[in-house]
């Protein structure tokens, strides 16, 4: 199995437990907000290793946060396929939102917006693409049932509706709010649907 380093790696035993300790050790500081703050030193001694096994593997914070993005792909998470394109766009647009406002996803965008580590840039493609063709079956099935014109492809709307999340998250730090939400749904409709 080769990793994010192209190196091949055993699926288990002792590297596999060590890999799994520091990645905890990582989510866990990523969720209570000091991520930014810890070093490698004090990350090797929450995950109870040595400090030259994270330089080896994972050389900085940004090869650990890539790492972890990829445990975390593929995303498979139920969205919402209630029949209405609507409800089911502004349910996925919800909640990318609160996703956003969690300590752990605040920090990781933070932490990907700023790197230039081509390792996590390629995590973070790899993450988001997943997460984007994800979403973007509800807009396939909606083109399926004749509701969005088939011309227009479903990962760009999905992206067009994510878009102003990120903006506000990231650069201008405003609330994402109700009439935003009810704003994006409303723009994208208007383009894609069906005549």
């Amino acid at each position: 199995m080769a990793d994010i380093d192209g190196v091949q790696r055993r699926p288990g035993g002792r590297n596999a437990a060590i890999r799994e300790r520091v990645l905890d050790v990582v989510r866990s500081a990523l969720e209570s907000g000091d991520f930014e703050l810890l070093d490698i030193d004090e990350l090797a001694q929450l995950a109870s290793v040595h400090r030259t096994t994270l330089y080896r593997r994972w050389t900085n914070r940004d090869g650990l946060a890539a790492d972890l993005l990829v445990q975390l792909t593929p995303i498979d998470t139920p969205l919402p396929n209630t029949g209405s394109l609507r409800t089911d766009l502004r349910a996925t647009i919800e909640r990318v939102a609160r996703t956003t406002e969690t300590s752990f996803v605040g920090a990781l965008l933070r932490l990907v917006a700023s790197s230039t580590d081509d390792r996590l840039i390629e995590a973070a493609r790899n993450y988001w693409a997943s997460a984007i063709a994800a979403a973007a079956r509800t807009i396939e099935a909606a083109q399926a049932g004749g509701a969005v014109r088939p011309d227009v492809r479903a990962d760009i709307i999905v992206e067009f509706a994510i878009a102003p999340i990120y903006l506000r998250t990231l650069v201008t730090h405003q609330a994402v709010d109700d009439e935003l939400i009810d704003t994006i749904v409303r723009t994208i409709l208007d383009g894609v649907e069906a005549e």
